[in-house]
């Protein structure tokens, strides 16, 4: 299980240019993942990038995502 939260949008950007981010903790492992986001609407590409990264490092996915 992944949980996942949303947090933005920040009065100060970074010098990207990011105003939100979003963190996914794996609640076996702890691992924890952080994304600077420009758009909070960036968060559901972001999602598909991490199962990407999960399945290549570990061959494992996603069963349940809770936010």
């Amino acid at each position: 299980m992944i949980h996942s939260d949303v947090w933005g949008p920040c009065e100060v950007r970074s010098i990207s240019g990011h105003r939100w981010f979003v963190t996914f903790i794996d609640c076996f492992s702890h691992y924890t993942w952080l994304y600077l986001l420009k758009h909070k609407s960036d968060v559901c590409s972001v999602f598909k990038d991490l199962c990407a990264l999960i399945k290549n490092q570990h061959g494992a996915t996603i069963k349940t995502l809770r936010s």
